[in-house]
């Protein structure tokens, strides 16, 4: 039987060197207590529902006393998985004023929303990263408005002279006798641009 290739599996343990960004992001210490304390509440509370309202704001301060503590940025996703419940679960809450975690979840969703403004505004978080979460968790748009104003009075104007001279080869129209060849009132100010001449044959 043919052996296939052998590959030298390295931990990186003891070299940091060859890490890169994304495994020393999550080799710190202060990483690895702050993803371990949410995959343990996953373990221990995960629900289809949340608890009674005084556990949800009792778990809610503690999970912002977690960010504190390991020096991360709170979000509310994170906070809905150390409740034990999902996003969607938790969007249901903070959408239904009549709740009874309406206040305490939506307060905390501001908190952290806060947070990472502030970290963005403080050249700490990146405006994308900012912009992103803002946008998918904290309800804000990027929109763009449009004004629509009437016209100048120049605009205006030209309107009004341009109804004028509709009007005045309208009459010329009907005292000339030609109406019964070309209708006067099929002419609008739609298709009309200016007249400055009209010529009659006889």
């Amino acid at each position: 039987m043919a052996k296939g290739r052998e590959y030298e599996i390295n931990t990186y343990e003891n070299n940091t060197d060859l890490l890169g960004p994304s495994e020393k992001f999550l080799s710190q210490e202060q990483v690895k207590e702050y993803n371990n304390a949410l995959l343990t509440a996953i373990k221990t509370r995960h629900s289809l529902r949340l608890g009674e309202p005084e556990y949800v704001r009792k778990m809610t301060y503690e999970y912002f006393d977690l960010c504190k503590k390991t020096n991360q940025l709170p979000s509310i996703k994170a906070l809905g998985l150390y409740l034990g419940v999902t996003f969607d679960t938790l969007k249901k809450y903070l959408t239904d004023p009549t709740s009874p975690y309406f206040n305490a979840l939506s307060l905390a969703r501001d908190m952290c929303h806060v947070v990472i403004e502030n970290g963005a505004m403080n050249n700490k978080v990146n405006p994308a990263t900012y912009m992103f979460t803002a946008a998918n968790y904290y309800g804000m748009k990027n929109t763009q408005s449009v004004e629509i104003n009437r016209g100048t009075s120049e605009t205006e104007k030209a309107l009004a002279q341009s109804e004028e001279s509709l009007n005045a080869l309208k009459k010329l129209i009907s005292n000339t006798g030609v109406e019964d060849k070309i209708n006067a009132d099929a002419i609008d100010a739609d298709s009309f641009v200016k007249v400055s001449e009209v010529v009659v044959d006889e």
